[in-house]
């Protein structure tokens, strides 16, 4: 019944087709014309001038109430020095009075023995018939007196001054929307529909307007926006694919086989040592035994036993028995074992596995060589969007929770930053120039063996640096989460992003270079 226009000022809403479809729905007829005024790109200088002089104002506003707060703590200092003079003043002015009281405590006493002297002198000249004698003078009673010296001057309080004005820098003037303290979407919202973000087209509204770009610019600002977005923007609804869940499943029993071997092999070292032991005190034993025999025999040759004794001996001598020397199965050299040409990890010869040597943190690293390895391969099998290349550094303990269902603790690994981290094992993974982490191993492999294989070069490489005094070689691992304790570490640098291709004969040969 009354004309009216309305507005309708929906981030999200106005850049997705079919939230415009629907608002617009509401309008159709002869009663409303529709109209969209598109404001994308470069905005005109009259918009920036309002976003410069809203920032002015916030800058200001910040400036104000940090002298203000600047101020206020001045005061507060300035009220407790005088509270702390005062007490101070205070403090000497009653020690002051204590000692004066001492003073007049002690005149009137003077004073008071000197008045009884005089009576009983008065008495005494009276009965003499001697005229009395003159009343003493009375000492007069001092009071507390603060010299100039003791009275500090007081200080005055802190003025109030203006804030000085600030002005906005050539960066701040480049900004070109006003940074408000709450976002126009959510994160989970804007990083659910940005993808689907369009400029309205011509057939959607009776009247399409462009006020800050041309309508190609427009849509080529958008676009360009959107591919920006997504390569920093996670994706919230992600699934992991069977694909992964049976690559982890299959490393999970794989890498299970490994620690079993080397505990296998550990126990059975822990074994032969100690029949080693046992068989070297029989030795000893029998020698001993030996010795003793031999010292009886010369006694009972000394006392000329009979010869029946001396046979007896012999017998008997020929019974002890005799420590058999066994040959020992020459050892394996494993240091001169070339890691990348090795075939089976679980026995490289006489049942020696390859992570014979592996401690707690060799393990972690194991673990998070594959899972960083596993999960950039995954990401890009799972994420439809082909303008998604890959897991941006900032959100691996995203995707990480995601699909391992469990925290990535950087603390545990004993670094600060994501980037830290994979500088860890940058012989798997590593970081382009877009920030997105890439594995240096192909997604499919016949065994998972080259993690292994990986992770005894960089331990070798971590012993050869220790050895070497450098202690930035060191890890901090913790044992437990990611790791443990104080461990050893390593710290590896690459010639270059090369990809991980087989080939080589013998050492290993195509398997990327130090």
């Amino acid at each position: 019944m009354q004309p009216r226009n309305f507005v309708i000022m929906e981030v999200k809403g106005n850049l997705v087709k079919a939230d415009r479809d629907a608002a617009v729905a509401k309008f159709k007829g002869p009663l409303f014309k529709t109209v969209a005024d598109v404001m994308v790109s470069e905005p005109p200088s009259s918009f920036k001038r309002i976003v410069q002089a809203k920032s002015l104002q916030a800058k200001q506003d910040a400036a104000d109430k940090e002298h203000k707060a600047t101020y206020m703590a001045e005061k507060r200092e300035w009220a407790l020095r005088k509270k702390s003079k005062e007490v101070e003043k205070n403090k000497k002015k009653a020690a002051k009075q204590q000692k004066v009281n001492i003073e007049n405590t002690k005149l009137k006493r003077e004073a008071a023995m000197k008045k009884q002297q005089h009576a009983i002198a008065v008495k005494k000249a009276a009965a003499e018939g001697k005229p009395a004698p003159a009343e003493p003078e009375e000492e007069p009673i001092k009071e507390v007196v603060m010299s100039e010296a003791e009275e500090e001057p007081a200080e005055d309080e802190p003025a109030e001054t203006a804030a000085p004005k600030v002005a906005l820098t050539a960066e701040e003037k480049s900004v070109r929307f006003f940074n408000h303290p709450t976002s126009d979407l959510t994160a989970y919202a804007l990083a659910t529909s940005f993808t689907k973000f369009t400029v309205p087209e011509d057939s959607e509204f009776d009247s399409v307007k462009y006020s800050w770009a041309k309508e190609k610019e427009a849509a080529t600002y958008v676009k360009n926006w959107v591919l920006e977005k997504k390569l920093t923007t996670r994706v919230e609804d992600i699934v992991p694919s069977a694909w992964f869940k049976t690559k982890n499943a299959a490393w999970a029993t794989e890498s299970g086989k490994w620690k079993s071997k080397a505990n296998e092999y550990k126990q059975a070292i822990a074994k032969k040592e100690q029949a080693k032991r046992a068989k070297a005190a029989a030795k000893v034993a029998a020698e001993k035994k030996a010795k003793m025999e031999a010292e009886k025999k010369a006694k009972a040759e000394a006392e000329g036993k009979k010869e029946e004794e001396k046979k007896e001996e012999k017998k008997e001598e020929k019974a002890a028995p005799e420590v058999e020397s066994e040959e020992e199965e020459e050892p394996l050299d494993f240091d001169a074992v070339e890691v990348f040409g090795v075939e089976d990890v679980l026995d490289l010869g006489s049942s020696v596995p390859l992570s014979k040597e592996f401690q707690f943190e060799d393990y972690a690293l194991l673990a998070l060589r594959f899972e960083c390895h596993l999960l950039a391969h995954a990401f890009s099998k799972d994420c439809s969007d082909p303008d998604r290349t890959g897991i941006h550094l900032d959100h691996l303990a995203f995707y990480y929770q995601k699909y391992y269902g469990k925290a990535l603790n950087l603390s545990s690994f004993g670094v600060q930053t994501t980037a830290e981290l994979i500088e860890l094992i940058n012989d798997t993974v590593y970081v382009t120039k877009q920030n997105v982490i890439e594995s240096l191993v192909p997604a499919e492999l016949e065994s998972n063996g080259i993690f292994a294989k990986i992770t005894e070069a960089a331990r070798r490489r971590r012993m050869l640096l220790l050895d070497m005094g450098e202690e930035s070689a060191k890890l901090k691992i913790k044992h437990g989460g990611g790791g443990g304790g104080e461990g050893q570490g390593q710290k590896r640098e690459w010639s270059g992003n090369q990809k991980w291709g087989g080939g080589g004969g013998g050492g290993g040969g195509g398997w990327g270079r130090w």
